[in-house]
């Protein structure tokens, strides 16, 4: 017989808890569900229907309040998901069955307050998602797969991959500007990673109220415009022309321009 490892010792089974794939025909929204708009976004119902990842929680129906439809349990955590679930029609949803919870309306309640709170959920940052797909992509899920299993469109998916690979100089840079980044936006900022004279510029912009995309643009014809100066520079110098960056003083007596030495 094997031995039993540490960590092993430290389990506890769950005398209350079951975790099954219900028919969803068998699901029906709590009576008391207290969220009004489910808000079904394209992105979140394709998230479901590729792979469901997060397990709903479940009472079973108390067998004196009447069963429409045949339904036989009540979502307490998930209501949202059972809304896209019925949306996408999928056969089945991953639940955790909660007995212990099936006679405490109260706690049901409290429960559906636990699961939705802002306090007690804190969605991932712009940051933080561009670091999580980056590192799938390097773990090897193609981007076809991460697009299906997140319910995110062709270009997200390219930008999270993108914004995955800019240096940790960039990224604080960009942590330290005032604005609501999305992917996209930040994969706007590879093309100026590691240099900071073209990020500050781009954080002054936006501090003035300039979306990345315009910040962006700015620094990139700027720079454009320094370069083919340089150019230019460079071909007359190479030709003899002495160029100087300081304007020269101008005689204009007797209506004659003279450049003065």
């Amino acid at each position: 017989m094997p031995e039993t490892a540490d960590w092993e010792n430290g389990l506890r089974e769950a005398d209350n808890d079951r975790l099954a794939h219900i028919p969803l025909h068998l699901l029906d929204h709590h009576p008391g569900n207290v969220r009004a708009d489910y808000a079904l976004t394209e992105a979140f119902c394709k998230s479901l229907a590729a792979e469901q990842q997060v397990a709903v929680h479940v009472v079973p129906i108390p067998e004196d309040h009447p069963r429409g439809e045949g339904y036989r349990f009540w979502v307490t955590k998930g209501n949202r998901r059972l809304a896209a679930a019925r949306r996408e029609q999928l056969p089945d949803l991953l639940c955790l069955i909660d007995l212990a919870k099936a006679g405490d309306r109260a706690g049901q309640f409290i429960d559906m307050v636990v699961e939705n709170d802002d306090d007690f959920r804190r969605g991932l940052t712009a940051f933080e998602q561009a670091q999580a797909l980056f590192a799938a992509y390097e773990a090897g899920a193609g981007r076809t797969r991460i697009r299906k299993l997140t319910g995110r469109t062709r270009e997200e998916v390219a930008g999270a991959i993108t914004a995955g690979r800019l240096s940790a100089t960039t990224r604080r840079a960009a942590q330290e500007m005032d604005y609501a980044w999305t992917l996209e936006d930040l994969a706007l900022l590879a093309e100026f990673d590691g240099d900071e004279e073209a990020l500050a510029e781009i954080h002054q912009r936006v501090g003035w109220g300039h979306k990345v995309r315009y910040a962006v643009e700015h620094v990139r014809t700027e720079q454009a415009e320094a370069a083919e100066r340089a150019r230019v520079r460079a071909e007359l110098e190479q030709t003899g022309i002495r160029v100087t960056d300081d304007i020269p003083s101008i005689d204009t007596r007797n209506g004659a321009c003279f450049v003065c030495n």
